[in-house]
């Protein structure tokens, strides 16, 4: 369940405070990690249960919580055995995690079967004073993102999506500012090939042969709204 070939660290005196292990830093290089979901749909990281509570963020405020975290060449086994599907791999070539008291900047560069060459994400984000690090809803900053030929289909098979059918294969980079996890403006680039989204079998799909699409992103008064700087498409059977 949990392969490390190389490891290194500083315990933090945080450990003693909470009879747990806390990292000022924490390195590992070529690692294999297994998650679980069993048939009840209870998750373990490594063997290691992870809470099951949509309210409850332990795990996620214990990893905000270490000072430094760099990993690199990682292999992600993600069994599902509550869906019965097959083992997925994810390759992550780096990730690292540099936390404050409030602050948290990090970045990760990965590929998976559903993209075509690695994606990568950026972080630099706060959360509110009184807020949890691991909450997403706490969260005030930034996050940046690049991803190439992303197959929808395959991430519609592999979560829970609600529509009936989400085909094609999607390109997208962009920042969107975050207010409490609230988008709060910013800048996405997209571009789709053979796109088709239909909400439910009963109405008809929208069908693309081509996408793009530049939008812009902003928040007035707790209204968001969306601007499309440019706009383009081409039927499916069009040239």
């Amino acid at each position: 369940l949990l392969f490390i070939q190389k490891i290194n660290g500083e315990l933090s005196w945080n450990s003693f405070y909470h009879f747990a292990p806390y990292f000022h830093e924490l390195n590992f290089h070529d690692a294999q990690i297994y998650v679980r979901r069993d048939s009840k749909g209870q998750i373990t990281i490594a063997g290691l249960p992870v809470h099951g509570k949509t309210d409850d963020y332990t795990a996620e405020n214990w990893l905000f919580a270490q000072n430094d975290i760099n990993i690199s060449d990682v292999k992600l086994f993600w069994d599902d055995q509550l869906k019965k599907k097959a083992i997925t791999s994810v390759d992550i070539q780096s990730l690292t995690l540099s936390n404050g008291i409030r602050s948290h900047k990090g970045s990760i560069s990965a590929t998976t079967p559903w993209t075509k060459g690695p994606l990568s994400v950026e972080i630099d984000l706060v959360h509110h004073l009184g807020g949890q690090a691991g909450n997403w809803r706490d969260w005030i900053g930034t996050i940046t993102w690049k991803v190439n030929d992303l197959q929808l289909n395959q991430i519609a098979n592999a979560i829970d999506i609600p529509l009936n059918t989400l085909e094609g294969i999607l390109s997208s980079n962009g920042k969107l500012k975050l207010d409490n996890g609230k988008p709060d403006g910013g800048e996405v680039q997209l571009a789709a090939d053979n796109l088709t989204i239909q909400l439910t079998k009963d109405e008809d799909a929208i069908a693309l042969g081509r996408l793009e699409t530049n939008l812009a992103l902003e928040t007035d008064g707790g209204m968001i709204s969306v601007t499309t700087k440019t706009f383009a498409w081409r039927d499916t059977e069009s040239p």
